[in-house]
């Protein structure tokens, strides 16, 4: 009895039934399947003779005595120390075959390299099958149940051991390397109130809150929130939701309508241990990723994709894809170019050296015909998207954007390049023209010292504006001293003279105190998304 007590705590964390390679006897598809063991106890377990099973046939756990290309792991034992993972290989796993992905893991100090007592996991994993982790007694300890069919060399990940086997509790491997064998899995979620599920669907927050502990919690806040400087702290609060209690694995849905002005947003969700963010663009406005050149039917030198980071903070480009194509992962730093090519030796040998950062990407294929080249982060999200017709360019000329603070979409903001080798891999585009220098919005307060307290003189202020643009999305953000957004005000108005008054109130409807304030306006042209903007400052006082 003692013993089934402590191999309760050994959980099914990880399951690799898709290997990368062919399948058959003796390929990469058999020999690297493995399940991953977790010993989620406090006490060391000892899991020889334990038997794991796909439901049709099942196998005994043994050590691996085998020598492997790893010497991080340790073999030759079945001994698991408390919060150590095990893995699970098939004991032809240091073999040859063919030759292709010959133990392909790393393995991490500390992980424990068992293996079973046939030549198979079960009879062989597929991706529709079950796992159970059965003791000697016939018990079972620890199953995988909801099978999850993946992509070819990834595996499906158990986002937390604590919590029980259902279908949510489980996901691919969002690891580049397709799977976390010994190591914390990537899509793990500690025990708290975390979030399940994040998405914004036509102007609306969907998301999904869920308990991960063992006890019911009261009185949770989710913020959903701005992140304008990309730090991954609230700018600005959207909407404060409490949540009054949420017993153990429940779930609590959240649908919220956003109502921002046209622009280019991070928008976060939080609980008090949780945080994801998401983007969302509203209106024909540019990200902060875009596509600036496209080579697609060079003479020499070979197709190739440049991307442009046009905003004031780097990217990270973990996950992301050129349509079908996969990223090679990256750091882009502001105002820097990556080119994506097919061959590095030859871009290099055509254009010369490339200041850029430069990628081989030898999948890319560009259709000499038309095409549409869609960027996307690893949620998905577009964040810019090229359509090009064959005659778009001539026969050894790239496609060139002529202005990076233009949407792609806009007519005339793309034409054929005009420098001699044909392309600017990692260059200022050779078609480049400056946007127009903006009209300024022109702003008064009066008067610039009032004193809201009631007394009927000077309780108001008027803001007099002088609008350029024939339509004007125009939002004022009012600083205290310390830089804290005590009130903001949002109206779409058409251009010329308008007034707006103020009454020196916050944004919950309480006065404001006595001191400096800073008016910041920014001022949109909903046709162009020009922006004009304005600072002044003003101060509140009280009348003796």
């Amino acid at each position: 009895m003692i013993f089934i007590l402590l191999f309760a705590s050994i959980e099914i964390n990880e399951v690799m039934a898709n290997p990368k390679g062919s399948s058959g006897v003796g390929l990469p598809e058999d020999r690297n399947e493995f399940v991953e063991l977790y010993n989620t106890g406090t006490d060391t377990v000892d899991i020889r003779a334990l038997f794991i099973s796909d439901g049709d046939a099942k196998d005994s756990i043994i050590p691996f005595n085998t020598p492997i290309n790893d010497s991080d792991p340790t073999l030759n034992t079945t001994l698991v120390p408390p919060g150590t993972f095990a893995v699970v290989l098939d004991p032809e796993y240091p073999d040859t075959g063919d030759g292709e992905y010959v133990m392909p893991y790393d393995f991490p100090k500390g992980c424990i390299i068992v293996t079973v007592g046939n030549t198979t996991i079960g009879n062989g994993l597929s991706m529709t099958d079950p796992i159970f982790l059965i003791s000697k007694s016939g018990e079972t300890l620890s199953t995988y149940k909801y099978p999850i069919s993946t992509g070819d060399g990834y595996s499906v990940e158990r986002i937390n051991p604590l919590s029980p086997d259902t279908p949510d509790n489980w996901a691919q491997s969002a690891d580049t390397t397709g799977s976390t064998p010994g190591r914390v899995n990537s899509v793990y979620r500690p025990p708290s109130v975390f979030i399940d599920s994040f998405s914004i669907i036509s102007d609306t927050v969907f998301a999904a809150i869920r308990n991960g502990l063992l006890k019911t919690v009261y009185q949770d806040t989710v913020n959903i929130f701005t992140d304008e400087d990309r730090d991954n702290i609230p700018d600005e609060i959207i909407r404060s939701i409490i949540i009054d209690s949420l017993i153990p694995n429940e779930q609590y849905q959240i649908k919220y309508l956003l109502t921002l002005s046209d622009g280019f947003y991070r928008i976060g969700v939080c609980t008090q241990s949780d945080t994801a963010f998401r983007y969302y663009k509203k209106g024909m406005v540019v990200t902060d990723i875009i596509i600036n050149e496209v080579m697609y039917q060079p003479i020499e030198g070979n197709e190739y994709i440049e991307i442009y980071n046009r905003s004031t903070h780097p990217i990270d480009f973990e996950g992301w894809q050129i349509n079908e194509w996969k990223i090679p992962s990256i750091i882009l730093n502001p105002e820097d170019y990556l080119v994506l090519c097919k061959d590095y030796q030859d871009l290099i040998a055509y254009y010369g050296n490339i200041s850029g950062e430069v990628k081989e990407l030898n999948t890319i294929t560009l259709k000499n015909t038309g095409d549409t080249i869609r960027l996307a982060s690893k949620d998905g999200f577009i964040f810019d998207e090229v359509i090009y017709e064959g005659d778009n360019t001539e026969k050894g000329h790239s496609l060139e954007r002529v202005n990076p603070d233009i949407p792609s979409e806009v007519e005339g903001n793309w034409g054929e390049c005009l420098n001699d080798t044909g392309g600017t891999p990692g260059e200022r585009n050779s078609i480049y023209i400056p946007a127009a220098p903006q009209p300024e919005v022109v702003m008064a307060i009066n008067p610039k010292h009032f004193t809201p307290d009631g007394d009927g003189i000077d309780d108001r202020c008027i803001i007099n504006l002088s609008l350029p643009f024939l339509r004007n999305d125009i939002k004022i953000i009012i600083f205290d001293r310390l830089g804290k957004k005590r009130k903001i005000i949002e109206k779409k108005l058409a251009g010329g003279e308008k007034m707006i008054i103020y009454n020196g109130m916050d944004n919950n409807g309480i006065t404001l105190p006595m001191g400096i304030y800073i008016l910041y306006l920014m001022d949109k042209d909903m046709d162009s998304g020009n922006i004009s903007q304005y600072k002044t400052t003003f101060s509140i006082g009280k009348r003796r």
